[in-house]
């Protein structure tokens, strides 16, 4: 309740109250009527003045229609106390509070009860606004999967033609032909290989890159000095960027198996960004398996 509010509330009260005062008691009916009335005006100004305003301006409001009952009574008996022995009178006094509390109580708890739709409406409202955004983005992932699928029939069929070829190559061929099919059926447009060094397992030696630099031209990675390409090397996990907490980490690598021994790494260090998605990294999972 603001300050401003309790203000008006009270000023109504008392102009509401003179306005009874002056038309029952002086125009239309006698003092004595006027204080037995039932239902008396103030119950009425008071229940009134705590269903608009709440139980605390209900309560203030419940005060002033009181004292004005007892100026009532004052002036028509000429004295007050006995008011609180003579239950004809002290009545309406205790209804004017009832009145004043059970509905300012009533006011306030259905403001709150409002106010707490209104905020589990707000909630629902965000709610639905990002179930909207995620239904178009599946929407835009579900069309642009159906491309891939549409497209991949003639596309799976020339990957296998040309996985089925390099049985036919020399080593270094293959390195060759495997960064060809990367980039035109993964849109890599930087790959990488790396050998494992013959004398030092734990170096691996830049053999071919396609494309540009990106970031740092590294030539030799050791990897007891990374997580990433140890874990590619050692436990021979296939890795994305965000597998390893290493900044410089290609976008995919993984390891070249030949005899069941990683003899090299591919890596992907550059792709075009709207085509970076675990469509594309299982695509390389399963070339890079086809070529080891």
């Amino acid at each position: 309740m603001s300050r401003k509010n309790m203000i008006y509330g009270l000023l109504e009260v008392i102009a509401l109250c003179i306005i009874v005062i002056l038309f029952y008691y002086y125009f239309a009916m006698t003092p004595d009527a006027f204080l037995v009335a039932n239902p008396h005006p103030f119950i009425i100004i008071a229940a009134m003045i705590g269903i608009r305003y709440g139980n605390y301006v209900g309560i203030l409001g419940g005060i002033v229609c009181s004292v004005f009952y007892g100026m009532v009574y004052q002036d028509h008996f000429g004295e007050i106390l006995s008011i609180l022995g003579d239950i004809t009178y002290y009545k309406h006094i205790l209804a004017i509070f009832w009145a004043a509390v059970i509905l300012g109580i009533f006011k306030d708890n259905y403001e709150v009860v409002t106010q707490r739709l209104n905020n589990r409406i707000i909630l629902l409202e965000t709610s639905l606004e990002k179930l909207g955004r995620k239904y178009e983005e599946s929407l835009a992932v579900n069309k642009d999967l159906k491309k891939q699928i549409i497209g991949a029939e003639h596309s799976i069929l020339s990957l296998y033609e040309i996985a089925s070829n390099l049985d036919s190559l020399d080593p270094e061929s293959v390195y060759t032909e495997t960064m060809g099919i990367l980039k035109k059926f993964v849109n890599a447009t930087t790959v990488s290989i790396y050998t494992v060094d013959r004398k030092n397992s734990d170096l691996l030696r830049l053999k071919l890159r396609m494309g540009k630099v990106v970031g740092k031209d590294v030539r030799t990675i050791d990897t007891m000095h990374s997580s990433g390409f140890k874990r590619v090397v050692g436990n021979l996990e296939f890795l994305k960027w965000n597998d390893t907490d290493e900044p410089d980490f290609p976008l995919m690598s993984a390891p070249i198996k030949h005899d069941n021994s990683v003899i090299a790494v591919i890596n992907i260090e550059d792709m075009d960004f709207d085509v970076l998605s675990e469509y594309a990294f299982n695509l390389f999972k399963v070339i890079v398996e086809w070529v080891s």
